[in-house]
């Protein structure tokens, strides 16, 4: 596809993210810029990749803050790959001070969007007490989700800790996780 095609199908923003994503899979300067046209007219998905270029410096200088940056920008239009970046970032102090409930509240606005490594590490929170109190129940909840949504250190983590919880409340908790898929279209 030619540029110009791009850029008439989709129009600027969409089509600059696009041209984008496809220089990204041959040379990432070409990403970069792209992505930082759109990202400026504020296109999440453009902020976001944005975002990752700059936190493994692909076709930019490395640059944590400048990754933290871009993936609020994205996490605060509701993308929740940005929100489960950030929240890690928050939890390793990655371009921020380290802040666990900062990345507690990241992570959660991911999960429950059903994002399976968000799901996931907002489990380890509670497992650990990071950011939140200590709370094996809603650890295992978290877990559980995940697990279902492909994540195997899930199914670890959770049969880890299914020790410390009643035959009972796990199945109370297995109810619960049945409900909150039902509410949440499957995710």
């Amino acid at each position: 596809m030619s540029n110009e095609y791009i850029i008439m199908v989709f129009g600027d923003m969409e089509a600059q993210y696009i041209l984008g994503l496809s220089y990204y899979r041959g040379e990432g300067v070409e990403a970069v810029y792209w992505y930082e046209k759109a990202a400026n007219q504020g296109d999440a998905d453009a902020q976001y990749y944005l975002g990752v270029s700059y936190a493994n410096g692909e076709g930019v200088e490395k640059n944590s803050k400048q990754a933290v940056y871009w993936y609020e920008k994205a996490a605060n239009q509701g993308y929740a790959y940005a929100q489960n970046n950030l929240g890690s970032c928050y939890a390793k102090g990655d371009g921020v001070v380290k802040n666990y409930k900062q990345a507690v509240y990241w992570y959660e606005k991911a999960a429950n969007q059903g994002h399976a490594d968000a799901q996931n590490n907002l489990g380890v929170c509670y497992e650990f007490g990071k950011g939140v109190v200590q709370n094996y129940q809603t650890a295992y909840f978290w877990y559980l989700l995940a697990s279902a949504n492909g994540i195997e250190k899930a199914k670890d983590n959770m049969d880890r800790i299914a020790q410390d919880l009643s035959p009972s409340q796990q199945i109370e908790i297995q109810n619960r996780a049945t409900r909150w898929f039902e509410n949440n279209n499957g995710r």
